[in-house]
């Protein structure tokens, strides 16, 4: 079963032949390669970003995943480690899909590229959820 509408790389999906007038990736397409967007304005207090596939959607909310990774940072400041631990968060919670994700630090231009020896202040932890659904 495939749990997408859009999708690319997906040519094995897509009516070959195209439908009459139309072409592989046009709207008549079972699948489009055309992403569904949202802008958001990235706020100073907002630490972190999470990118992740339905494997870790499936199994935490958007919160659930945000307090994860904001713990996770307050533990150690490493952001590949706690995105490897998100990963694994949701597979231990029994996720039948892939677990990938991608956590990327925000309004880190104008710090110090070193990670700070003094965990943050509860403002610079704040985090918030978006939901794009």
């Amino acid at each position: 079963m495939l749990g997408v509408t859009r999708a690319f790389g997906d040519i094995s999906f897509k009516t070959y032949p195209p439908p009459a007038g139309g072409h592989l990736w046009g709207p008549n397409q079972h699948l489009i390669a055309r992403p569904e967007t949202t802008k958001v304005e990235v706020l100073p207090q907002d630490s972190f970003l999470i990118l992740a596939c339905d494997g870790i959607w499936d199994v935490m909310t958007s919160q659930q995943a945000v307090d994860f990774v904001q713990r996770r940072m307050l533990s150690h400041c490493d952001v590949q480690r706690a995105s490897r631990e998100l990963a694994r968060k949701a597979v231990d919670l029994y996720s039948n899909d892939n677990c990938s994700c991608i956590v990327v630090c925000l309004n880190q231009l104008d710090r110090a590229s070193a990670p700070p020896t003094v965990p943050p202040s509860p403002a610079m932890r704040a985090a918030r959820s978006v939901n794009f659904f």
